[in-house]
Formats: structure tokens, sequence, C-alpha cells
């Protein structure tokens, strides 16, 4: 298991730094992440919950009522959740996954990691 860190010219708190779009990649071990020289505790959440909007289309990048990227460092493993059902079979849908989260993304993408993820949904 890796996680991913995407770095883009002018954009996050590397901004003043970086020349051109980077993809670092780390190997996780012993539940720790290596990342411009820090050792980073993984704590894995899922940024993107939802389900469909009662009316339109609206992007899963979009937090509202159906919830959205709602990037809470709060949600964890073995967290529940509700969403309000507007839309008949409710349209769930899971991204974004974080290998760690803090009070927001500092750098517009965060430290991703690939998601191993056990859900139900009632």
């Amino acid at each position: 298991m890796s996680v991913i860190l995407l770095v883009f010219p002018g954009m996050g708190f590397l901004a003043h730094k970086n020349i051109e779009e980077a993809k670092i990649r780390s190997p996780v071990e012993k539940g720790s992440a290596h990342v411009f020289g820090l050792i980073l505790a993984i704590n894995p959440t899922i940024g993107v919950f939802g389900v469909a909007p009662k009316q339109d289309e609206v992007s899963t990048d979009t937090p509202d009522n159906h919830d959205g990227n709602i990037d809470a460092k709060d949600i964890t493993a073995c967290s529940t959740l509700y969403f309000p059902v507007e839309q008949e079979g409710a349209l769930f849908a899971l991204d974004d996954c974080h290998a760690l989260m803090g009070d927001g993304e500092i750098d517009v993408t965060g430290l991703k990691i690939a998601p191993q993820v056990k859900y139900a949904l009632s």
C-alpha cells in the first residue's frame, strides 16, 4: 500500500516552491508514510459521501443537503452516517480517500490512499 500526493503549479501550501506538476508516491510502512522528510501516521478517512439530491444534478465536489465533499477528519473506521434519501435507490457514492485528514486540504488535493472500505446500507 502507498500514499500519493499530487502537487500542482501555483496551488496549495507549496505554491511558492513547486515549478512543475508532481506526483509523489510513498509506501506505507508500520502505519506511517514518509513525505517531504516528514513521518506521517496514517489514519484513513473518506472525503466524499453522498446520495442523489432531491432535484437536479449536483457534483459530488459540492457539499449540500445530499452531503458530498465533506472532508471531515472525524469520519473514520466504524463511523455511522445518516443521509437524507430523496431519490429511489438513494444512489449512494463515496470517493476521495485520504491517508490522513486535518482541518482541511492545504495542498488542494490532500494525501491520497487507495480505499479498503466495508460498508452497510439500510
